[in-house]
């Protein structure tokens, strides 16, 4: 799980893990998203300008590196 447009340790960045693990951005669930997001409200500060398309690009390389089964 990504976040975006906010100052993260002091510095503008438009994709960053919201979790903060940069080695497993993955959270489980809607818990797991809601904690994230609660948590990282309280060690980032928002900012613009907000720039979506660092986010839509890691998803993008995520899914092309995902192995999926297909049946």
């Amino acid at each position: 799980m990504y976040g975006f447009g906010a100052k993260v340790n002091g510095r503008l960045s438009h994709c960053f893990h919201l979790n903060g693990n940069d080695d497993d951005p993955e959270v489980a669930g809607l818990d797991g998203i809601m904690s994230s997001y609660r948590e990282a409200l309280l060690n980032i500060e928002l900012s613009g300008p907000t720039r979506f398309a660092p986010v839509l690009e890691k998803a993008v390389q995520a899914a092309r590196e995902a192995v999926v089964d297909q049946f």
